[in-house]
């Protein structure tokens, strides 16, 4: 019997020895490619693997493609209620048991197995239903679920390549003691020899050797449903009674050993490897150990039904059977045992999604039918391998454990349990789930068509199966890391589906989708600086603790301030503080344990001087996080005025003190964003709190920030003297920001000057917008230009241009400045090239635009827009980019050069030599909010006039595109709904109206037109 398990393969029927049956090791490494047994036109249990007929799959890649790619058939059941029946679905089945009268009985067969394999599949969709499985334990139909399932072998058998590979039984004489150099020692020197190349040769073309192989995916489709019903067998066999179970068993077993046999279950599932349960994922010694039995169980029920067929032919021709009748005393193995073998058969081959929707199936069941998980760490801590080993499989129900040593009595008689549950009854390890759920990360979108796992759908999975394994309790509330976790992590971080700084939303709702995310408090009295160090590591410290999720977590926060997605980021960075406030509350719990534990003789006492501390309250509530991100959270919260999450940041009354440290006030990464939100809101007090801070030298972009500061505190005086002292003491000059800023005071200052106010005189606010005219008009005539520009460099007067232009289409005073200033005399030349014409900074363009908001409204803001920025539907990332941040290879179409180089893009590149802003979501977030105060406004207090009714449906229209420049720039919906103050809802509501209106007006028009008809008819019959 051991002669035929060396490949995990059953002894061949149709050879005479069983040498032949040592195949190479390397066919099972691909998918499913090694050849199963028979063609399609074979109808015996067992063929030859080698079978010609498979070659017959390359003349049908057309058929498979139209398969794999076309327009699925319609479902034959209709309504809710009939497909949720069993029996609607069972006179599809039953058109697929016999063939059809084509003259192709290869195409017949592929045609069979489509449309049974599309039934299957609807009929799990719709109906949540697996018909092979109520055919057999509902309908008593096993030997059709037999002939079903055989359609859909002989099919995937059909699409497979003969394998070009030796015949492992032939010898070349390799023990011979021959040697190449021996062999041609006396070789004759051959020369002028001609090689002819044989006219029938072609070499292969590139498109031929990379072209998708669709006979391999249709080979899936069919793979797909076989292993489902498989396994939904096996679950209803748990289910019923003993003999139920082995009749529905029996045919599983036909089925599994017809697989073994062809080759179609890889040997890795019953390899043994060292099983380290330090590690997270691994494959327990389970299948390996029952290798013998699993093939002892096939082989017998492959003789039986053999036997049975040559018996019943020899009494067709009237003659004995050449057999005797023998029953091999194999112990049965229980349906745990089946389920994981065919789980383990799907992680192995790449079927998760079927594996996935066998867990959820066996979770389904409740009370006494319930199935668990359990895990092999226990029985293989601490040398528990070794028993587990010595598990007596014949005589034991479960596999041993640390401690069982005691011999096991063999019981007789009745009380004897033929049956072997492994783990436990109706439990599954829990290493399958968690190595299912690891070979989702195989399946990420990385960017090759359109087929893979977004990021989205990868988190879904990952959270059902967690849903599984887990208990409901233990996703309320953060937890510790936890090694299975981290190393999902690492996997989906490698697996390149995933890039943070491109789509942070992604990566985001990844790392949110797991409750096991808080690591240890680490107060930096735990540094390892070498290897020696991790000798004092606990292996729970080094595979279970990390601080990982910390700082990715604060990268995607930074990454979503860098984009200017407002809402994301704050929710996100609460989500930081969630996790590091758990993680400070659990260690303050186990300081308070050990100190409990200790004896209060050891505990020293602390006297005055320890008593006086240097600091009497913490600096602040999160030291985890970097001054870059604060800086940038401050800056995004600056831009969209959200004053209050910055006022937590500076001066929270907690317990442990506000975020940001008094401290790093001076710090030069942080100092710029505070002077700018200290001028936003007109903190005096923080501004001099942070420039007392400051230490020399300064920053460029600190000192570009002070002047900013005096510009919206109106200290024009200020402004001049440091614009002259960059200019000549540190060789720079003055920012994007520092123009628009001023620009923009100048729009605000001209709006108010002749309103009364109580802070300044009607001749003190003329003399301040004189003077702040008079430094933009010095700065458009170069007069603060960096002294370097002298020498040749244009940069500066080529960004002068710009805003220079930008300025012109704004009437008002701010087109007077310009037509007054002395740049447009000067000999520029006009640029043609991209090149030459720099991008304002998006940034610095917000400070102009949300003047115009505030001065001249949204409408004017809009136009801003539409005449110097770029489109973002236009950008060729709008086409190729998907979600997770992966850019989309180009197909094989667009990369056909006789319709043009596919990088160029002649309204884009049109656009990028006429605009000269970038826009971002802040852009956008500008003109929304000033649309929608706009549209408050109207609706508040104008409704009932025509004019304000006209305005107000301009208004809409502008929060309507609003919508749509959010969407395009991939901010997700329930965001955009925030930004425009739930417009959006207004809009699904009114084009749900809409839509209702419409089908009740087609339905109108069909009473009418039946109306028409029927007059029409009587006014005929008379």
């Amino acid at each position: 019997m051991k002669r035929c398990l060396c490949p995990r393969q059953l002894l061949c029927r149709s050879r005479r020895t069983s040498c032949s049956l040592h195949r190479p090791a390397f066919v099972f490494q691909n998918r499913l490619r090694s050849p199963l047994d028979g063609g399609p036109s074979s109808r015996r249990q067992w063929s030859r693997p080698f079978s010609a007929s498979a070659a017959s799959a390359a003349k049908h890649s057309k058929l498979f493609e139209s398969y794999v790619t076309g327009m699925p058939p319609k479902c034959p059941v209709y309504g809710i209620k009939q497909q949720k029946d069993p029996n609607s679905w069972i006179p599809s089945l039953d058109k697929y048991l016999t063939p059809s009268l084509r003259e192709d009985e290869t195409e017949d067969l592929y045609a069979r197995a489509h449309g049974l394999a599309t039934i299957l599949s609807y009929a799990r969709f719709y109906g949540k239903l697996d018909l092979l499985s109520h055919l057999g334990y509902g309908l008593n139909r096993w030997s059709d679920v037999h002939n079903l399932l055989n359609v859909l072998l002989d099919a995937a058998d059909g699409t497979r390549h003969p394998t070009r590979v030796s015949l492992s039984s032939l010898d070349w004489g390799s023990d011979a003691g021959f040697t190449l150099e021996r062999l041609t020692r006396h070789a004759p020197l051959l020369t002028n020899v001609k090689v002819k190349k044989s006219p029938e040769s072609k070499t292969p073309t590139f498109r031929d050797l990379t072209q998708r192989s669709f006979a391999n995916d249709f080979s899936e489709l069919l793979m797909s449903q076989v292993w489902q019903s498989l396994g939904s067998i096996v679950l209803q066999a748990a289910d019923r009674s003993p003999d139920e179970l082995k009749l529905g068993m029996s045919f599983v077993f036909r089925t599994l050993a017809r697989l073994h046999h062809s080759g179609a279950i890889s040997d890795n599932i019953y390899k043994c490897a060292n099983p380290d349960p330090n590690l997270a994922t691994y494959r327990p010694p389970g299948m390996h150990l029952l290798s013998t039995h699993i093939m002892n169980v096939l082989s017998e029920t492959a003789w039986g039904v053999h036997e049975a067929e040559v018996a019943a032919k020899a009494a067709e021709m009237g003659v004995k059977s050449p057999y005797v009748p023998f029953k091999m005393g194999i112990r049965d193995l229980g349906p745990e045992i089946w389920l994981e073998l065919i789980l383990w058969c799907c992680i192995e081959h790449g079927y998760v999604r079927e594996g996935l929707w066998l867990l959820e199936q066996m979770k389904a069941r409740t009370d006494d039918l319930a199935w668990s998980f359990q895990s092999w760490e226990p029985l293989l801590r601490d040398g528990g391998a070794a028993v587990v080993e010595n598990t007596s499989i014949d005589t034991e129900q479960f596999w041993r454990r640390p401690g069982d040593d005691a011999p096991v009595q063999q019981q007789t008689g009745q009380k004897r349990n033929t049956i072997f549950h492994g783990l436990a009854k109706r439990t599954i390890s829990t290493e399958v789930a968690a190595s299912l759920r690891d070979c989702f990360v195989n399946f990420v979108y990385r960017g090759l068509g359109y087929r893979g796992l977004s990021p989205t759908e990868l988190s879904e999975v990952i959270s059902r199966v967690d849903a599984l394994v887990e208990a409901p309790e233990s996703t309320k509330e953060l937890q510790p890391t936890t090694k299975e976790h981290n190393w999902l992590t690492a996997r989906v971080l490698q697996s390149a589906g995933l890039d943070i700084n491109a789509d942070p939303h992604s990566t985001g709702k990844f790392l949110r989708s797991s409750p096991h995310v808080v690591g240890p408090w680490n107060d930096g009295s735990l540094v390892v600086e070498g290897e020696g160090d991790l000798e004092w590591l606990t292996p729970s410290q080094l595979y279970e603790e990390t601080c990982a999720f910390r700082g990715l977590t604060e990268y995607v926060v930074r990454s979503y301030a860098v984009q200017r997605q407002a809402g994301l980021a704050f929710s996100s960075f609460g989500f930081l503080q969630e996790a590091i406030d758990t993680s400070k509350s659990r260690h303050i719990q186990e300081f308070l344990k050990r100190l409990k534990q200790s004896d209060p003789d050891d505990i020293p006492v602390a006297d005055k001087r320890t008593r006086e501390l240097e600091h009497g309250k913490p600096e602040t509530s999160i030291p985890q996080v970097s001054n870059v991100t604060y800086a940038q959270l401050v800056d995004l919260a600056t831009i969209t005025k959200a004053y209050p999450f910055a006022n937590w940041l500076l001066f929270s009354n907690d317990l442990d003190g506000p975020p940001i440290r008094r401290s790093e006030y001076g710090n030069q990464t942080l100092a710029p964003s505070l002077l700018r939100y200290a001028g936003a809101t007109g903190n005096i007090g923080l501004q001099k709190q942070v420039v007392s801070s400051l230490s020399q030298p300064y920053s460029l972009n600190t000192l570009r920030a002070l002047v900013s500061f005096r510009i919206l505190t109106g200290d024009w005086d200020r402004v001049t003297l440091m614009l002259e002292y960059i200019r000549n003491h540190r060789l720079k000059s003055w920012g994007h920001g520092n123009i628009m800023l001023l620009a923009g005071s100048i729009l605000r200052m001209e709006r108010t000057l002749h309103k009364p106010s109580n802070h300044a005189t009607p001749d003190e606010k003329l003399q301040s917008l004189h003077k702040a005219k008079t430094i933009l008009t010095r700065i458009l005539n170069g007069d603060f230009n960096d002294l370097s520009q002298r020498t040749g460099n244009k940069a500066q007067l080529r960004t002068l241009r710009s805003i220079y232009r930008i300025f012109l289409s704004l009437p008002g005073p701010l087109a007077d400045i310009a037509a007054q200033s002395t740049f447009h005399t000067h000999q520029h030349q006009n640029p043609r090239s991209r090149h030459s014409t720099p991008f304002i900074s998006p940034i610095a363009f917000h400070y102009l635009l949300s003047a115009v908001v505030d001065t001249q409204g949204s409408a004017a803001a809009k136009s801003l827009w539409d005449k110097w920025c770029l489109e973002p539907s236009q950008s060729p990332k709008h086409t190729r980019y998907h979600e997770g941040g992966i850019w989309r290879l180009y197909e094989t179409f667009e990369r056909d050069h006789r319709r043009g180089d596919p990088n160029f893009n002649a309204p884009w590149r049109k656009q990028l030599n006429e605009k000269v802003v970038s826009p971002n979501l802040n852009t956008v977030r500008v003109i929304a909010q000033g649309a929608a105060k706009e549209y408050a406004h109207f609706t508040q207090y104008l409704t009932s006039l025509e004019l304000a009714a006209a305005t107000k449906r301009e208004i809409e229209k502008i929060m309507e595109w609003c919508v749509r420049q959010f969407q395009v720039l991939r901010l997700p919906e329930e965001e955009i709904n925030r930004e425009v103050f739930d417009h959006l809802k207004r809009m699904r509501t009114r084009e749900r109206v809409r839509h209702r209106e419409e089908v009740a007006e087609r339905e109108r028009e069909k009473e009418r037109i039946r109306g028409f008809v029927e007059a029409q008819r009587l006014m005929d019959e008379r």
